[in-house]
Parts: structure tokens; C-alpha cells; sequence
């Protein structure tokens, strides 16, 4: 009698939480102490209303995810969304009415756990080139993509990244 034995591999998926806390820079700020008649004081400023959240994902093997501008989650490869909340970083530009700003996004990031860590790139604005309100604001989204490894640890990971906004 002979006995067949077979190998049999479990794939444990990795669950991934991750989420990039925004720094935000204002370059050349209009306010003119004492104000002038005729000339904008307003301070330019720019204000986070959300950070960039990837959610929890499924890791069977490498592959990405991509929060485009409009809060969209897209995966390739072996990664699949599991839950937990996505989101664009949205931001609110304040400033004189009419003016044009220029957006600086970074090229490359890393999300950070106790032990491993992801990169992020592809980052991208919504609008790409700003200009004011007649009032003064304009509201401002940024997206990226998380490149995840077939051999990421699972865990909570975070980062920071940089959003430069400079008047012209």
C-alpha cells in the first residue's frame, strides 16, 4: 500500500492600514501691515481638511494602490481594498481674490511601521496649476500611489509628505 502526500502552502494575507499625514508650506505671503488702499492684504495661507488614507488592504502578492484626486481607490496586482476609510488630502488655498499659485508635490515618500516600510509616489493635484476665487479660495486635492511588496509586513505604517503652494 503506498500513500500519496501532497504539500499544501497557506497564504496568510497581510493586512496594511496606512495613512500620510500632509505638511503644507505658503510661499510669499501678501500681507501688508497697516493696509494699503487699493492692494490686497489678505495673508495667503493654506489649510488641510484631510489626510491621504490608502485604508487596509490584502497583500497576496506586490502590486499598488492609487487614491486619485476624486477619492477613488484603484489596485493592480495581488493587492485587494479591505475595508477602512480612503481619502484624497484636501486642502483649502486662501488668499487675494483672482491670484495665481503654483503646486509643488513631492516625488517620492515612505509610509513607516515598527518594522517595514512602503513607498509613495505618482503624487498628483487637483487642479494641477491654482487660481483663486473672486473671493479668495480655492479647494485642492492631492492623490498618490502606495507600491506595496509580495513580502510586506503587516501593521499600522504612516508618513509625512510635503505640499508647497507659491504665489505668483
Amino acid at each position: 500500500m503506498s500513500t500519496n502526500k501532497k504539500n499544501l502552502k497557506i497564504i496568510f494575507p497581510v493586512v496594511i492600514f496606512s495613512l500620510l499625514n500632509i505638511q503644507y508650506i505658503t510661499k510669499y505671503s501678501y500681507a501688508v501691515p497697516g493696509g494699503i488702499p487699493g492692494v490686497c492684504n489678505s495673508l495667503a495661507r493654506i489649510t488641510k481638511q484631510a489626510d491621504l488614507s490608502f485604508g487596509a488592504m490584502l497583500v497576496n502578492y506586490a502590486g499598488t494602490i492609487t487614491i486619485d484626486t476624486n477619492g477613488n481607490a484603484i489596485t493592480t496586482g495581488g493587492i485587494s481594498r479591505f475595508g477602512g476609510a480612503i481619502s484624497t488630502s484636501r486642502f483649502q488655498v486662501r488668499g487675494c481674490p483672482d491670484k495665481a499659485y503654483t503646486i509643488i508635490l513631492p516625488s517620492q515618500t515612505s509610509l513607516n511601521s515598527a518594522s517595514s516600510s512602503m513607498s509613495v509616489d505618482n503624487f498628483i493635484a487637483n487642479p494641477s496649476i491654482g487660481l483663486l476665487d473672486p473671493n479668495g479660495n480655492q479647494d485642492l486635492s492631492v492623490g498618490a500611489r502606495l507600491n506595496i511588496s509580495s513580502l510586506q509586513a503587516p501593521g499600522d505604517y504612516s508618513g509625512t509628505f510635503t505640499v508647497e503652494v507659491v504665489f505668483e
